[in-house]
């Protein structure tokens, strides 16, 4: 009975080894893979700026131009409004894009980033009509991953506010409690 109580026990101390080195390499592919994925959005939200949204600012640049002429030509009203429209819908875009990038690939976490990050998105909701009360644990200071991860729950908090519940203010909280980090 005492070599089977021995060998039980020798059985279990592999098996908790082998969890620990499996959930140890399950962590280090959890972070490779993070990693990686955020290399690639840096790379898609550096094309983007670099390439796209430089065209299409450079377009609304040109449409000035082009509205002139069709102002100077009485005979081209419906031209004029369309060059105006055209004009209203690639400025409408471009600072989409520019949304799109900071979502993609938002800016720099570290320290007092999160809350300067986090206010920044209560005032581009302003720009849909819902005012934002921002209340957060002051000074306070987060793993980059869980910055992250914090910055993704409000953003993607706020944007269900402002497409589905027809609000005109809300209140986001980011607060430490122990070693937890509460976002309401």
């Amino acid at each position: 009975l005492l070599l089977f109580q021995i060998a039980h026990l020798l059985m279990g101390a592999s098996l908790a080894q082998r969890v620990e080195r499996g959930l140890a390499e399950r962590s280090r592919w959890m972070r490779h893979a993070l990693l990686a994925s955020d290399l690639e959005r840096r790379r898609v939200a550096q094309d983007l700026h670099d390439g796209v949204i430089q065209d299409l600012a450079s377009v609304c640049y040109a449409m000035p131009t082009l509205d002139a002429h069709f102002a100077d030509n009485p005979a081209t009203p419906a031209l004029r409004q369309t060059s105006q429209r055209v004009s209203e819908i690639l400025r409408r875009d471009v600072a989409a894009l520019r949304s799109m990038i900071t979502d993609i690939y938002p800016p720099d976490l570290k320290g007092p980033g999160l809350a300067e990050s986090i206010e920044d998105l209560a005032r581009s909701m302003g720009e849909h009509g819902v005012q934002v009360r921002v209340e957060m644990t002051p000074h306070l200071s987060l793993p980059v991953d869980s910055a992250r991860l914090a910055y993704r729950v409000v953003r993607e908090g706020m944007r269900n506010t402002a497409k589905h519940a027809q609000a005109t203010a809300a209140m986001v909280e980011v607060r430490r409690v122990s070693e937890r980090i509460i976002v309401s």
